[in-house]
């Protein structure tokens, strides 16, 4: 709440500051920045238009930039997520399969070429087996999307009983 002057000219301005702190201030504190320094709890006075709420937090301090001669920070860096940890994980155990298989029907089942690939059949249906789920989740995605837009031209977004 701000009283005007006589000619109408008072801005009325609010500022805030949010300062670096390890602590969170649990409430703001209202300045009056007219006069220095002035705290103002509850409602400010009418005589004053321009305030400072001012908090003190973690989240006004700048965020550090990574220090590439620092040890511990480039160790961390240069380490892995363990999504790619896994993922290497599968196309290696994966390579193991095929190679250990086809070494296996090549030495103790006596299969030659393409043959000797580990559940031949199993892998040579795959692709009619990705297509046929792409499919289905197409299918299935349109009739939810009918549904959605048959309810929303009815107007009811509930189900009737």
């Amino acid at each position: 709440i701000c009283a005007a002057s006589e000619n109408g000219d008072d801005k009325k301005e609010t500022l805030l500051f949010i300062q670096c702190s390890e602590t969170q201030d649990s409430n703001f504190k209202v300045y009056d920045s007219r006069s220095e320094g002035d705290i103002i709890y509850g409602d400010p006075p009418n005589s004053r238009c321009s305030l400072e709420f001012k908090i003190n937090s973690p989240a006004g301090c700048p965020v550090k930039a990574m220090a590439t001669t620092d040890v511990e920070s480039s160790e961390a860096d240069s380490s892995m997520s363990i999504f790619w940890k896994v993922v290497i994980f599968l196309i290696i155990a994966f390579a193991l399969y095929f190679v250990g298989g086809w070494y296996y029907n090549r030495k103790y089942r006596d299969l030659d070429g393409t043959d000797a690939i580990p559940n031949k059949q199993f892998w040579s249906e795959v692709p009619s087996h990705l297509r046929r789920g792409m499919m289905m989740s197409a299918d299935k995605a349109r009739e939810l999307s009918g549904d959605i837009k048959e309810k929303m031209r009815s107007g009811s977004s509930y189900d009737d009983i």
